[in-house]
C-alpha cells in the first residue's frame, strides 16, 4: 500500500496514469520515461487514449476506471470496493489475460468522505488506511493513494501523519512553480520505502499530445 504525494499541478493525474497505461498495455514489457500530459481534470478517458496511443503504439491498455467509488470512511465502503475491484479482475483476465495489479485512489482526500476536522484526526486516518490495506490484502494487488502536501511541505501529507505512517511506500512528485503557474524542475521522490532504499529523486519532463 502506498501514498502518492504531490505539490499542486505538479501533473501527480499525468504521471500515475502513465504507470497504469504501461503497466496494461498488452502485458507487454515496456520502459519509457513518463513523458506525456494531457490537459483537462475530468477527461479520464481522453487522457488514457492518448496516453496508450503516444505511448505504447496504439492498441488497448489492460486499464479500468471508475469515476464514482464509495465514500471509504462510511460503512460497507470496503466491501463495494472489492466488488468492483473483482469485476474489474474478471474484465481484465477476460480481455488480456492479466490479472488487477494496481488499484489508484485519486485523491485521497476526496474519496475519504471525512466529516468536519476529519482529516486532521489520528484514528480516522489510520482506520482510513487500515481500510486500504485490508483492500490490498484481499485482492493481493498493490493499493496507491494520491493525495496533496498542506500548505507546510517540510510536513508531508495534509491533513493527519497517519497517512505516510500507515503506508509502506511514498512517493513524491515534486516541482518549483513559477508566478506565471508553470511547473519546473519535476522529479519523483522516493520519500519513504519501508524495507528498502529512499531518497532517490526521478527526473521526468511532460509533452502536450
Amino acid at each position: 500500500m502506498g501514498n502518492f504525494q504531490n505539490i499542486r499541478r505538479a501533473q501527480p493525474s499525468h504521471v500515475h496514469l502513465v504507470w497504469a497505461a504501461l503497466c496494461g498495455a498488452q502485458g507487454q514489457a515496456q520502459e519509457r520515461r513518463p513523458v506525456a500530459a494531457y490537459e483537462g481534470a475530468n477527461e479520464v478517458q481522453l487522457r488514457v487514449d492518448e496516453l496508450v496511443r503516444h505511448q505504447c503504439g496504439g492498441g488497448l491498455a489492460a486499464f479500468r476506471w471508475y469515476e464514482d467509488i464509495p465514500q471509504i470512511l462510511h460503512d460497507g465502503s470496503l466491501d463495494i470496493l472489492i466488488a468492483m475491484a473483482r469485476k474489474a479482475d474478471e474484465d481484465l483476465q477476460q480481455e488480456f489475460g492479466l490479472p488487477l495489479g494496481l488499484i489508484i485512489i485519486d485523491t485521497l482526500a476526496f474519496g475519504a468522505g471525512y466529516e468536519a476536522n476529519g482529516e486532521n484526526d489520528t484514528a480516522i486516518n489510520q482506520k482510513l488506511m487500515n481500510i486500504l490495506r485490508d483492500l490490498a490484502r484481499t485482492l493481493n494487488c498493490f493499493v496507491l493513494a494520491v493525495d496533496h502536501y498542506g500548505k507546510n511541505i517540510e510536513a508531508g501529507t495534509r491533513g493527519n501523519s497517519a497517512k505516510e505512517s500507515s503506508a509502506d511506500l511514498v512517493l513524491a512528485c515534486l516541482g518549483r512553480k513559477s508566478l506565471s503557474g508553470s511547473v519546473e524542475d519535476t522529479r519523483m521522490a522516493v520519500r519513504k520505502n519501508r524495507g528498502g532504499r529512499q531518497g532517490q529523486q526521478y527526473s521526468f519532463g511532460t509533452t502536450v499530445v
